[in-house]
């Protein structure tokens, strides 16, 4: 399984938000399918919920330049 998610290490995927949910619904990585990527928005940084290689919970951070003119996301 770990030879397979290193070929397949692109993702691409779809979702939905409801109720505060931010679920995947399609994805070139078949076990996001039905992952929440919960994101949580810092100061200068937001990170969302994702799996590492052995497909283990983990969270990944970005940070981000903001335009204080609009807010960053409406959560």
């Amino acid at each position: 399984m770990e030879s397979a998610r290193a070929l397949l290490d692109l993702e691409i995927s779809l979702g939905t938000v409801e109720d505060g949910r931010w679920m995947i619904t399609r994805s070139t990585l078949p076990f996001r399918v039905g992952d929440d990527l919960a994101p949580e928005v810092g100061s200068g940084e937001i990170s969302v919920a994702e799996r590492d290689t052995a497909g283990s919970p983990t969270r990944r951070r970005w940070t981000v330049a903001l335009d204080r003119s609009e807010p960053l996301l409406a959560l």
